[in-house]
């Protein structure tokens, strides 16, 4: 399957004894992002642009939540007739959908095969660098949008204890030197360390 940036995502590899069955959870790339496109490919290199297209399919009705949230289950079901099966179910949801490929005009000969094996050996280093930096640029904006969704819960504790220690101001006006030290340790400065 098709993954971020283009990159391969191998769920069935090459040589697999059929009839086989294999599952891989991808997730969303942007917030609230209401569907998702199934691409589908056979081949040996690390970008799709560089493998054989299949087909492709549209799950929607997704779980509306923050990129990376959703989990979305892909199954690959090749059965003893070499008929491919791939289907992806929202976990939360359990929409679903599901396309065939069956073995005639998409797939490839074992020759064709063969042939895209000996061209992607000569390119191995280069795709493979470049499959490392698409990794290496997913795990960063993951991370950024892991950080951005913390901030807010940070900022929602942050609002909450300062609306908690002006209430307290106003309700106690009279209050000792030491209640006043208690408050800005428990409250305040408990939050921004």
């Amino acid at each position: 399957i098709e993954t971020a940036g283009g990159v391969m995502t191998p769920v069935i590899k090459r040589n697999t004894m059929v009839p086989t069955k294999k599952s891989e959870i991808i997730s969303t790339d942007f917030d609230n992002q209401s569907s998702v496109s199934i691409k589908i490919y056979e081949g040996e290199s690390t970008q799709t642009r560089d493998n054989n297209f299949l087909g492709k399919f549209e799950l929607s009705g997704i779980y509306s939540a923050p990129k990376g949230v959703p989990q979305i289950e892909i199954t690959f079901d090749i059965d003893a007739n070499d008929i491919l099966n791939v289907s992806a179910v929202d976990e939360t949801t359990r929409r679903s959908n599901k396309i065939i490929v069956t073995n005639d005009k998409e797939r490839l000969s074992k020759e064709e095969i063969e042939h895209m094996v000996c061209e992607i050996e000569k390119y191995h280093v280069e795709r493979k660098q470049y499959a490392q930096k698409i990794e290496a640029q997913n795990c960063l904006e993951s991370y950024a949008y892991k950080l951005l969704n913390d901030i807010d819960d940070i900022k929602y504790k942050l609002h909450d204890a300062v609306q908690k220690s002006i209430t307290w101001l106003e309700n106690n006006p009279e209050a000792r030197k030491d209640e006043y030290e208690k408050m800005n340790k428990n409250y305040l400065k408990r939050i921004l360390t």
